[in-house]
């Protein structure tokens, strides 16, 4: 068996070694400040800080600690594994289909920038029955059922859910958060003092402080407002956002559950158990009227209005109520407003029949085009849409709004320049993490790093041989190849390269080259034992399975002066006596 590399399923020694590294600069000025409402809530933590630090623990010296933490492939792995053993995972296929295709769209489509210390997302659907989600600083979300099922199965509504997660990942926000907070101070001292933390505890007190929502009010605004952009830019409704607010906060509310009719009481803000959900449902609805540029609204319960003038009445379905069926109109239509900065652009045209067709195809516009079609109100749509945009052009209303958009979306083309320059350094730092993804089974991950790494720097033939590894994982052998010879064209000495290059070949039935390639591997300048050991292992065998024995033999004999405790196979043992 091939084994490379060892896996620690505690905390990092690069993480021990970082913290270690960072208390020796620590200030003593000052000793640790806790509140009585901390002290209370885990005094012997702040005991265990106090002993181990005596001083002043520095924001950005916890925070580098926790960036370096999260952005470790195996404690991702570790995490996402403890959470499908504590929770249990969601075999239900219509659950699982429904997220892994709001992920990826969002991951192949959304406008964000994923960092330097951000690892790939990766997501499990696990068997809770409650309403909720959760992103780990691993970028590891996890997403319960019960909120999957609540949500009908909504590709809108539960990007809107995954889009405000994926922020907490993206925008680092427990990094940032916990400098302030016990279970950081905790587990900061706890590793500064060389105590080995494992996984298991670990994912506990995180899971505790996810769950409970411990992030300050401006952070959650954010992964809101940054949420809600990253849904729509990656093709969804946006009034799915605000849909998932709802259904959020009616599950808030003391009875537990909301009729339709009750909807007007909830956006009035008559009914709520929890302040926080008003106002986040009042951002929800501003962050839709900026969208459509201050033009679409809902109101009483499930009418759609344009500039204040009546469009249609939405009816209900046999999936979603009435109210529902409003925000996705509401939404169609913000939408047209939005991506089209033009009214011509709607392209209004009069079908045979009389009816009024516009825009595209566009699975976001379907709702909006259906209501439009049977309530018979196309003529008035279009009228209403081209007095928007005269007065968008009279006011001079649309770059006003555009603005702070277009400096947010500066603001991601900065973070991902910065992600992707040119360096040597940022470059090995992705390719290590793509090795790491593939030693762990991960292909696609593994290939997102190594991607990285290129674009970082084009000579990096570490990156190339991660290509390839994770091609080979993936059973596209000829690509391996294609990248291995890559890698060999930049370092010829690397013998990891021919390595991996020989056992794609053996797979695809190409022996010879594979033996070639083993030679090769074996007789590179690699002063690492177990890389000899299981070069000639492999090639061994592969001229054993051939029918070249002289050379199998010759394999095994170099194999046993260097490994003697190696068990060779018992026709070639007794011709090495």
């Amino acid at each position: 068996m091939l084994k490379l590399s060892k896996f620690n399923v505690l905390i990092t020694k690069k993480l021990r070694a970082l913290v270690m590294a960072g208390v020796m600069s620590v200030s003593l000025w000052a000793a640790p400040i806790y509140t009585p409402y901390v002290q209370a809530m885990d005094s012997a933590a702040g005991q265990i800080a106090g002993r181990a630090l005596g001083a002043a623990i520095n924001y950005n010296l916890v925070r580098n600690a926790w960036l370096s933490f999260g952005d470790e492939p195996e404690a991702q792995m570790q995490i996402l594994q403890k959470d499908m053993e504590e929770k249990g995972q969601d075999m239900t296929p219509e659950n699982n289909a429904v997220v892994d295709k709001v992920m990826n769209q969002l991951i192949e489509r959304g406008e964000y920038a994923l960092k330097k210390d951000n690892l790939p997302f990766q997501w499990r659907v696990n068997n809770s029955e409650e309403w909720n989600a959760a992103c780990y600083p691993h970028d590891y979300i996890t997403v319960n059922k019960g909120l999957v099922e609540d949500l009908k199965h909504n590709e809108d509504m539960i990007a809107g859910v995954l889009g405000h997660e994926m922020v907490h990942g993206l925008h680092h926000h427990l990094a940032n958060v916990n400098a302030d907070n016990i279970l950081a101070k905790e587990l900061f001292s706890l590793i500064s003092a060389g105590v080995d933390y494992n996984y298991k505890d670990l994912y506990k007190k995180l899971s505790y402080y996810i769950m409970v929502k411990n992030i300050p009010v401006p952070l959650e605004n954010e992964a809101d407002e940054y949420g809600f952009y990253l849904m729509t830019s990656a093709g969804f409704n946006p009034g799915g956002f605000v849909l998932e607010m709802l259904h959020m906060a009616k599950r808030n509310i003391a009875s537990g559950s909301v009729k339709p009719s009750d909807i007007a009481e909830i956006m009035s803000g008559r009914v709520w158990n929890h302040p926080s959900d008003k106002n986040r449902l009042k951002k929800a609805m501003q962050l839709f009227s900026i969208y459509g540029y201050n033009h679409v609204e809902v109101r009483n319960i499930d009418e759609v209005y344009i500039d204040g003038n009546f469009l249609l009445k939405a009816s209900p379905d046999e999936e979603f109520t009435s109210w529902e069926n409003a925000y996705f109109i509401a939404g169609g239509i913000a939408k047209g407003i939005h991506d089209n900065r033009l009214c011509s652009m709607w392209g209004f045209r009069e079908k045979a029949n009389g009816d009024i067709d516009f825009l595209n195809n566009d699975r976001v516009y379907q709702p909006m085009k259906k209501a439009v079609r049977e309530a018979g109100v196309g003529h008035a749509l279009q009228e209403m849409i081209e007095a928007a945009y005269a007065s968008d052009v009279k006011a001079g209303n649309r770059d006003k709004i555009y603005l702070p958009e277009y400096n947010r979306k500066q603001k991601i083309k900065e973070e991902r320049e910065k992600a992707s320059a040119k360096s040597e350094k940022l470059s090995n730092h992705y390719s290590a993490k793509a090795a790491k993804f593939n030693d762990l089974g991960v292909p696609a991950l593994a290939t997102v790093e190594a991607k990285r790494a290129i674009v970082s720097n084009e000579s990096n033939a570490n990156a190339y041989m991660q290509m390839g590894r994770a091609s080979s994982l993936e059973n596209k052998h000829e690509n391996a190849v294609d990248y291995f010879d890559k890698s060999i064209s930049i370092a010829p000495n690397n013998g990891f390269a021919y390595m991996y290059k020989g056992m794609s070949l053996y797979a695809m039935g190409r022996e010879d080259e594979a033996i070639s390639a083993m030679d090769m591997a074996s007789n590179t300048k690699n002063k690492d034992e177990t890389f000899t050991i299981n070069v000639l292992m492999l090639m061994a065998k592969m001229q054993d399975e051939k029918g070249y024995e002289e050379d199998a033999l010759n394999s095994y004999r170099k194999l046993h002066n260097i490994y003697p405790e190696f068990v060779v196979p018992a026709k070639y043992a007794s011709r090495m006596r």
